[in-house]
């Protein structure tokens, strides 16, 4: 196979994730005692105390609704960072949390590749079209494949901000379905009376969540981390 130079875009990409694992790590000092057993419970992967992974990977999913998707103060971990050490941070670092700020969680399906670098992802829960930087599923993974991620963008680069969710191509139905029936369930509910610590899956907070808890139960997948992980 024939070498080809990195493109600018390559090398700024590769940049972006190298200064945005070490940004997100710092995160944790600004996320509350208590918020780690919290999600552990709801992710099912705390039994009497203990933390039970299956997988290395799954301490990246929980590191990554830790940062994102829990809110004290009506804000989450990026925003309450933003807040508390903005002031110190270089310019890519402003831009990067900018970017981070506005990441998304969905149910993704690969429609093409790009180029050896891009692919195309068709967004099944929003019906948008995404390009998204990832050099390893460019490579690797089929038109078809099916994953659930969040995403966000930098500059001109939409990237993974973690670990994919990898399910079957015929399993896209039934993931879909069940979202919707469990957010019907949760506006029937509500209309009657509100429940104490039901998970609300109207709320996009809360797809990571629920594409977790549908990857242990129906997923023959095995785990695949994007290249792009911010640990």
């Amino acid at each position: 196979m024939l070498w080809r130079p990195e493109s600018d875009k390559v090398r700024r990409y590769k940049r972006i994730r190298q200064i945005g694992r070490e940004l997100s790590g710092r995160m944790f000092e600004v996320i509350p005692e208590g918020s780690l057993n919290r999600v552990a419970r709801d992710m099912n992967i705390i039994v009497k105390g203990v933390f039970v992974f299956d997988s290395e990977e799954e301490m990246a999913f929980l590191q990554d609704r830790l940062i994102y998707d829990i809110l004290w103060d009506g804000k989450n971990a990026v925003e309450h960072f933003e807040i508390e050490k903005g002031s110190d941070l270089s310019e890519m670092e402003r831009k990067i949390l900018e970017g981070m700020k506005g990441a998304y969680f969905s149910l993704f399906e690969l429609v093409g590749t790009v180029s050896g670098e891009t692919v195309q992802l068709s967004d099944l829960l929003s019906g948008n079209q995404v390009e998204l930087m990832d050099i390893s599923l460019s490579s690797t993974a089929p038109e078809g494949a099916l994953f659930a991620t969040r995403i966000f963008k930098i500059e001109d680069i939409c990237m993974a901000s973690g670990a994919a969710y990898p399910f079957l191509p015929e399993q896209k139905e039934v993931l879909i379905s069940g979202l919707k029936a469990r957010q019907k369930t949760v506006q029937r509910r509500r209309r009657k009376k509100p429940v104490a610590r039901r998970i609300d899956f109207s709320d996009p907070r809360n797809y990571s969540l629920y594409f977790f808890r549908q990857y242990k139960k129906i997923s023959p997948v095995e785990i695949r981390m994007s290249d792009e992980i911010f640990e």
